[in-house]
């Protein structure tokens, strides 16, 4: 039986794809760009949940991006799909 995503295991997945592109300056850029959010504004929001569904947002449309991040983090593409649909309908 698989786990319920819940909004605080949905918070700590989008926290780490975030810190994922923090460490990729150029996904970071077009993350930025995308999303209309400069970084300052991306410092003060780190806790609203929709801002952390569109960091994963981001990642699941980048497929690149999401295979690598699924290779140096714990989870699954799958994982993602589910922290982005919980934090969309907080």
């Amino acid at each position: 039986m698989a786990t319920r995503m819940t909004p605080d295991t949905a918070e700590v997945l989008a926290l780490k794809a975030l810190e994922f592109l923090i460490n990729s300056p150029d996904p970071l850029e077009s993350f930025l760009s995308a999303s209309g959010i400069n970084p300052g504004d991306l410092k003060d929001r780190l806790g609203e949940p929709a801002v952390l569904a569109e960091v994963l947002d981001f990642m699941l449309k980048n497929e690149p991006l999401l295979i690598e991040f699924c290779e140096n983090a714990p989870g699954r593409a799958r994982d993602l799909h589910h922290a982005h649909h919980v934090l969309t309908n907080l």
